[in-house]
């Protein structure tokens, strides 16, 4: 009798490796996978790691709230909208609140944020946050208030898209961003110091003596919305448009315009002492006894703008457009007008002691009475300009073009014209003559 082992019994149509696999050939074989299919890994890791991802910078973020919750109430918003009060007290079905500070609005499954032609007159919104926000749209409850701050600004092919809410909607599809939906609404004389409306729809939107300090309204839309009275005081106003938006003695010293359209606009009697407009429009807007001393308007755009008796002290308009602007009795001392376009611009009577206008252009301008004492006018182009009765004494004049001006009984040494040039039509005091251009 033999003690030999039987042989290994086969499988039918299969080896001994593929009968029995060992767990290293296993993993082998998932490496491989991976490997052929590296989309694989990407749409893994997205599963498992996504929502993590926003549950932590939900988390991160204190104040952010799923519905309403004010005031230890926690409501289920919805579709809902807020609805007004005879009180001016916002209200959601029977439940009344007032928003406290840093309260964010947020509807979640995608809803924008809308209080249009909300009445709320002097309500407590102070921090209240109305900026875009990405909500996640399945299951799960999460939701990210605002993109991260050094995305904040961060434009990506269309305006008012943050890289991060790009990136986002392009991997994430079922991820939409929202705008808060101010239009027509009634906030007059409502706190809303340090908010955020950035890219927030509001146009119609009235704010008569709303406080708006140091908040943040970049990109949004506030044409023809009333903020008569209003407080601006610092407030981040970069990119909104303000198109025949009525700022009638609004304050805004130190507010930030920065390439804001303001177009048509009434800012009768607006402070804007140390704003920053930069690239910003006024053109045809109504700036009648405004205050812009010290502000930063290099490049700006004033065509047919009406800054008459206004306070230009101090003001930069490097490079800026005036050109048919109205400036008659301005108060402008130390201004700098260099390369800045003055034609046809009316300045009569105008304050413009040790002003520069080094190599601006005052064709056809109207100067007539002006005081340009210690003025720069070097290589200024002067020609058919009307300086009939204007004050140039010590002005610098070297390389002035005054082809065709009139400088008529203006206050002028003849040493000043040395360097300046006219031609046959230019109309000097009399005893004067100037150099051929």
């Amino acid at each position: 009798m033999s003690n030999a082992e039987p042989p290994a019994r086969k499988l039918k149509g299969a080896s001994v490796s593929q009968a029995v696999r060992r767990p290293d050939a296993l993993l082998h074989d998932i490496i491989l996978w991976f490997r052929v299919n590296p989309i694989g890994i990407f749409i893994i890791a997205a599963i498992v790691f996504f929502p993590v991802l926003l549950e932590l910078l939900d988390r991160s973020n204190t104040r952010t709230v799923m519905a309403w919750e004010v005031l230890g109430m926690h409501l289920e918003t919805g579709n809902h909208e807020l609805a007004s009060t005879p009180d001016g007290v916002a209200q959601i079905g029977a439940n009344k609140f007032n928003l406290g500070f840093g309260t964010a609005l947020e509807i979640l499954h995608g809803e924008s944020v809308s209080m249009r032609e909300v009445d709320l007159p002097g309500s407590y919104l102070r921090g209240v946050d109305l900026s875009p926000s990405t909500h996640f749209t399945l299951r799960w409850p999460l939701s990210i208030r605002e993109a991260p701050h050094w995305l904040d600004d961060t434009k990506k092919w269309a305006r008012g898209f943050t890289a991060w809410g790009y990136v986002v909607e392009l991997l994430f599809p079922f991820v939409k961003s929202s705008r808060a939906d101010l239009r027509g609404a009634n906030l007059a004389a409502a706190d809303l110091t340090f908010a955020n409306l950035n890219d927030a729809k509001a146009s119609g939107i009235n704010f008569h003596r709303a406080k708006l300090k140091r908040g943040r309204l970049r990109r949004v839309n506030m044409a023809r919305a009333t903020l008569i009275r209003a407080n601006l005081l610092q407030a981040d106003l970069q990119d909104g448009d303000f198109y025949r938006a009525d700022f009638t003695r609004a304050r805004m010293t130190e507010a930030v315009l920065r390439r804001a359209d303001f177009s048509f606009a009434n800012l009768y009697r607006v402070t804007l002492r140390y704003a920053v407009l930069e690239k910003t429009n006024f053109n045809q807007s109504d700036l009648r006894h405004s205050v812009l001393a010290f502000a930063d308007a290099r490049e700006a755009n004033f065509v047919n703008a009406d800054l008459r008796r206004a306070d230009l002290r101090g003001a930069d308009f490097t490079n800026a457009s005036i050109d048919h602007g109205r400036l008659n009795r301005v108060k402008a001392p130390g201004a700098n007008f260099s390369n800045a376009i003055l034609s046809s611009a009316k300045l009569r009577g105008s304050d413009l002691r040790f002003a520069n206008f080094t190599s601006a252009n005052l064709f056809s301008a109207d100067l007539r009475g002006a005081v340009l004492a210690h003025a720069v006018l070097s290589n200024v182009n002067a020609s058919g300009a009307n300086f009939h009765g204007v004050d140039l004494t010590d002005a610098v004049l070297a390389g002035a073009d005054f082809s065709g001006a009139d400088l008529t009984k203006a206050s002028i040494s003849p040493g000043q014209l040395d360097t300046a040039c006219g031609d046959a039509q230019t109309k000097l005091p009399a005893g004067f003559s100037i150099r051929l251009c």
